[in-house]
């Protein structure tokens, strides 16, 4: 169907997916589609209850590339006239890994703690978490995408010491627990898919990323099976 679509409407993709690009132009060309992401509106489901968190950060939406610069202010005007806020981001795609990076490295630590609780409490996980999300930045800077300047990325040229800290209040804050333990009960599997599709390019690209391997290890002995081999 996107193939049959394309130039007959503007398409855009709001999804959290570490290889976006790839996957999408194995049907469409770069310049027939745009990317952004749903980031002001966060939170949950429990049966048939939905719990909804309003951000004041914006709806993320690429600014376009050459050509592409008219149908973004239409899409970015569609999602105003909703009422909702739009930030442009010039570097999209790079955004959209360091944003599936946060999520993705998530599950393994919790998975080990036993809780998001137990997680937030532990300075040596969260510490651990650091060390891995530097790893993680560093996959991202291996397949092309520039992280300087995008959020969190600055954090993390703080010492480890500090920024362990900063990030321990930044768990604690309700919104951020309350939508991490709420996704975590529907969507751990994507969740652990983004993990290892990070280490799988990890691997491709022959980096060293001990706390991520032994993330991938943590999943394994939780019985979570591996899909992700040695290359």
């Amino acid at each position: 169907a996107l193939p049959i679509s394309e130039g007959k409407c503007q398409i855009v993709f709001m999804l959290n997916n570490w290889d976006l690009q790839r996957q999408v132009e194995r049907y469409l060309s770069r310049g027939t589609y745009l990317v952004g992401f749903p980031s002001q509106v966060g939170g949950g489901r429990n049966g048939h209850e939905l719990n909804i968190i309003v951000f004041r950060t914006g709806t993320i939406l690429e600014a376009g590339s050459r050509g592409q610069e008219f149908h973004a202010t239409r899409v970015c005007h569609a999602f105003e006239d909703a009422g909702l806020t739009v930030k442009r981001q010039r570097r999209m795609l790079d955004w959209l890994k360091v944003h599936n990076l946060q999520q993705s490295l998530t599950a393994a630590p919790v998975i080990e703690a036993g809780s998001y609780e137990a997680l937030v409490e532990d300075r040596h996980a969260v510490e651990q978490l650091v060390r891995g999300f530097r790893e993680g930045l560093a996959v991202c800077r291996a397949t092309g995408a520039r992280t300087a300047g995008l959020w969190p990325a600055p954090l993390f040229a703080l010492p480890t010491s500090i920024l362990t800290r900063v990030m321990q209040s930044m768990f604690l804050d309700d919104n951020t627990e309350t939508m991490v333990t709420e996704h975590m009960k529907h969507g751990l599997d994507e969740w652990i898919a983004g993990f290892r599709a990070i280490l799988a390019s990890a691997r491709s690209h022959q980096l060293i990323t001990p706390v991520l391997d032994h993330y991938e290890k943590v999943l394994q002995e939780h019985d979570w099976p591996a899909t992700v081999s040695d290359q």
